[in-house]
């Protein structure tokens, strides 16, 4: 009976501290009805029994977990801050575009092509599979010129489920700096879990519509791109090349490639291209493009307007095969072509060029390493530059052979026009109006600071520089030997406006006025120029067909002062038979020795601002023009016996 009491009393004690909170009473009562003397102490083991090991000590507090029994804790385990959920988007990039890239779609409708794009959308932090289950994904704001609708879920992976998510664009409305955004909510979210609710997702809207909105260009969708730019909507819009890319090379008489834009009047072209490409300094290899000589505007880009602009490309390997207004990159120009190169071949019938055809607007900052052959108005860099047309810091080297109006850099530069701060080491052969630089240049034209190397072959009008000359040509030398027939000049071949602080080194042989800077002066002015040719030869036996600086005058019209010619120079006629021995007169200009001509002070003298467009070669004993690309190292013609 004394050990019967004593469990009594301590397991009385252990419920009124461990369970007093959750239970309404315990007392003896509570613990089965079991009267002592009714159970035998032989069946109550002395050690292993209740005595000592039973609930007394061996059922601790923490054993009935307190958090478990709602009275006081709540959930043991779920106790603490709530698991934060986040909207994630799956793809690297998000882009609308009106053309096929990362995933993203075109349909056609309305007045507009929809911009459609559909994501992945993950929502993530859930503590198990179970919590993820119920959870909905709804869109709370949608930005002006966005539609977005969530789709049906897809299955996600372990805790988190994906959801699928379409965004359109209008294709009009323009974004802050091309951001767009929309907000994103969560609905049935599990207990112990928390979302911040509108949650804005930003991304680019890229359309397009202006250049920072330019639409990419990959090799994944050049076809796309290539197709697209040439309807009414793309030709509008504004492009961005984003990688190196090669076609691939197609037989003999086939083309890769549709020339984006073209005349109202072209044959499946619904007008000029007015928006921009942006080459972003990549290249474009394997061009090929193949036409009938009647055809218009083959080249990359057929026809850009006064808005258009094509810039920072390279064309490698580019052959182009064709008719009429054609290069490799641009067939006719009114914009501006900049900051870009082409290499490679290019044929056609007229306004032919190694980099654009025609040219209305602007080309600079650019070079074209094509061999070019057509007929008339034909240019290593251009095929004509028109009325009010620049060409700048640009410059042509390759073969180029035509009929009428040939020029290394440019055939043809009508009057009002302007080439400066270039050059052409290109050979160039031809007919008529056959120039190292310019073919030929009109009226109030402007050809300043440029040079050219090549060789040049003629018949008629064939100049170091510039076939015939109307322009004010100032600030440029001429180095190629120059080959006619008749009115052939080292600088110029013939010459009706001004020419002056400009000097020439290469020979000139022809058959009738040969003259060592112009072939034949009508009218205009020739003044400060330095003669440094070696040789001068005439195949006729008349010696009053040639001079050190000019062959044929007009006195009249004309005016000829203060030129120089290299002492030593030596003129023969009758194809060689005989040597002219110059007599002191405006054809002959002021002799002058090595001692002087290899002395920056006489050039300082004879050319006016020598320092704003000049400076010494000290290597060569030569000036060469300031701020002007390409290798300006040329030396002086040994002299003939």
């Amino acid at each position: 009976m004394e050990y019967l009491f004593r469990k009594r009393i301590a397991l009385s004690t252990l419920c009124f501290f461990v369970l007093s909170a959750a239970l309404s009473a315990c007392s003896s009562e509570n613990i089965p009805n079991n009267p002592g003397e009714d159970i035998p102490g032989e069946n109550i083991p002395g050690e292993n029994g209740p005595g000592e090991n039973g609930p007394g000590e061996n059922i601790p507090g923490g054993n009935i977990p307190g958090g478990n029994i709602p009275g006081e804790n709540g959930p043991g385990e779920n106790v603490g801050e709530p698991l934060p959920l986040r909207v994630e988007i799956v793809s690297n990039t998000f882009l609308l575009t009106p053309v096929e890239l990362n995933g993203t779609t075109v349909r056609k409708g309305g007045a507009y092509s929809e911009r459609l794009a559909t994501f992945a959308v993950e929502v993530v932090g859930f503590g198990s599979e179970a919590d993820a289950s119920g959870v909905a994904l709804e869109i709370s704001h949608v930005d002006d010129g966005l539609y977005a609708q969530v789709e049906a879920r897809q299955h996600g992976h372990g805790s988190t489920p994906t959801f699928s998510l379409t965004v359109q664009y209008d294709g009009e409305t323009a974004f802050p700096e091309g951001l767009a955004s929309i907000q994103l909510s969560l609905k049935n979210i599990p207990e112990g879990h928390s979302f911040a609710q509108a949650q804005t997702l930003q991304f680019a809207i890229v359309d397009g519509q202006a250049k920072e909105r330019a639409i990419p260009v990959s090799k994944a969708n050049l076809q796309a791109f290539n197709a697209y730019a040439n309807t009414e909507e793309g030709l509008k819009l504004h492009y961005k090349l984003t990688e190196n890319i090669k076609l691939e090379s197609v037989k003999p008489g086939e083309s890769n490639w549709t020339s984006i834009g073209g005349h109202m009047l072209s044959p499946g072209k619904l007008g000029t291209f007015s928006g921009s490409f942006d080459g972003d300094g990549h290249t474009l290899s394997g061009l090929t493009l193949y036409a009938d000589e009647l055809s218009l505007y083959d080249s990359m880009f057929g026809y850009l307007s006064t808005d258009g602009v094509v810039e920072n490309i390279g064309l490698i390997d580019v052959n182009i095969t064709g008719g009429l207004k054609l290069g490799s990159l641009v067939g006719l120009n009114r914009g501006t072509v900049q900051n870009s190169y082409a290499m490679g071949s290019v044929e056609g019938y007229n306004f032919v060029g190694g980099l654009v055809g025609e040219n209305e607007g602007t080309v600079q900052n650019s070079y074209a390493m094509v061999d070019v052959e057509a007929h008339m108005f034909v240019g290593g860099l251009l095929g004509i530059n028109n009325i009010r047309g620049t060409v700048k810091n640009s410059h042509a080297t390759g073969r180029v052979e035509g009929t009428e109006k040939v020029g290394g850099l440019v055939g043809h530069s009508d009057p009002y026009t302007t080439v400066q701060n270039s050059y052409a080491t290109s050979h160039v052969k031809g007919a008529s109006y056959i120039g190292g630089l310019v073919g030929m240049i009109g009226d109030y034209g402007t050809l300043k600071n440029s040079y050219a190397t090549g060789d040049v072959e003629g018949i008629e009008k064939v100049g170091g520089l510039v076939g015939e000359n109307y322009a004010t040509l100032k600030n440029s030398y001429a180095t190629g030997n120059v080959r006619g027939s008749e009115n052939v000049g080292g600088l110029v071949g013939h010459n009706g406006a001004t020419v002056q602080t400009s000097y020439a080194t290469g020979n000139v042989e022809g058959d009738k006025h040969v003259g060592g800077l112009v072939g034949r002066i009508s009218t205009g002015t020739v003044r400060n120029n330095v003669a440094l040719n070696a040789n001068l030869m005439l195949t006729a036996d008349d010696d009053t067909l040639m001079g050190r600086v000019a062959a044929n005058i007009v006195q009249l019209s004309s005016t000829v002062e203060k030129n120089n010619a290299r002492y030593g120079m030596k003129l023969s006629y009758n194809n060689g038979a005989s040597v002219y021995v110059p007599t002191m007169g405006p054809e002959n200009g002021v002799e002058v020795g090595a001692a002087a001509y290899t002395a920056k002070t006489f050039w300082e003298s004879v050319f006016e601002d020598f320092e704003g467009a000049w400076e010494w070669n000290s290597n060569t004993n030569l000036p060469i023009l300031k701020d002007l690309a390409g290798k300006q190292n040329h030396t002086l013609k040994p002299l003939l016996p």
